[in-house]
């Protein structure tokens, strides 16, 4: 999960979008299902999901349905026509979307987050002893073990299982603590031990890969202020929807 934080789009505006039909709309849909949602924890989701089915409407009415957009992604049986169009079609509308909201900044989001869209390989190797982190630590720096070895038989972390190896992950995707580690670290030799919180890493950076603005880091440019203009919309839904009688 990221621990950057980042600020949800301004545009489009919540309250413009969130029209009274729009608001109507959802009151008329969602309202009868509300209790059955809540007591599942399905309730975000499911606006979520309606948020989404709103935007690809959106994108869809002025364009001509092309049901084979979607090869082998069918939806089940007894769907309306409109529906079935909408469903095979709504990836590449919900792009479509993203894009021409923010498509025209791309470039700026880009030079922003540029450092935190770098990716990472390295091993990490965690333990609560001190004691043992630093004994660790130099039987790898004197070739007596190597890394993966004792990440197996010492490593209290999940990555454990790997040797200890975590591949290409981003910055933003990493521990608060353990991201100014990493963050001008240039060197491939094993670092010292370090206290993070209760645990004491020993670390080791194996690969930097920096990043590129193309077309593959716009999408997921676009995905990400997507998913974060819409957590803010469907938090506004959730509370219209609960307070409304």
């Amino acid at each position: 999960m990221s621990n950057i934080s980042l600020v949800a789009p301004a545009e489009p505006d919540l309250h413009l979008w969130c029209t009274p039909q729009r608001l109507d709309q959802l009151i008329r849909e969602l309202r009868p299902a509300l209790e059955s949602l809540l007591w599942a924890g399905q309730l975000k989701p499911v606006l979520r999901d309606w948020v989404r089915r709103q935007l690809v409407e959106e994108v869809l009415k002025d364009l001509p349905s092309d049901p084979g957009a979607a090869d082998g992604d069918q939806p089940p049986p007894g769907w309306s026509e409109q529906l079935r169009s909408q469903w095979l079609q709504r990836d590449a509308a919900l792009k479509r979307w993203a894009r021409q909201q923010w498509g025209h900044r791309l470039e700026a989001m880009y030079l922003a987050r540029k450092s935190q869209l770098d990716r990472f390989t390295f091993r990490m190797l965690r333990v609560s002893d001190g004691d043992l982190a630093l004994e660790l630590y130099h039987r790898i720096k004197a070739g007596e073990a190597d890394f993966e070895q004792l990440s197996w038989a010492f490593g209290e972390g999940k990555e454990r299982f790997q040797g200890g190896l975590i591949k290409g992950q981003r910055l933003e995707a990493l521990p608060l603590a353990f991201i100014p580690l990493l963050q001008n670290l240039r060197s491939t030799v094993v670092q010292e031990p370090r206290q993070l919180g209760k645990q004491h890493v020993i670390y080791q950076l194996e690969k930097r890969e920096p990043s590129v603005f193309d077309e593959t880091t716009s999408e997921q440019l676009l995905q990400e202020d997507l998913a974060r203009w819409e957590a803010v919309v469907v938090d506004h839904l959730l509370t219209h929807l609960i307070s409304s009688d």
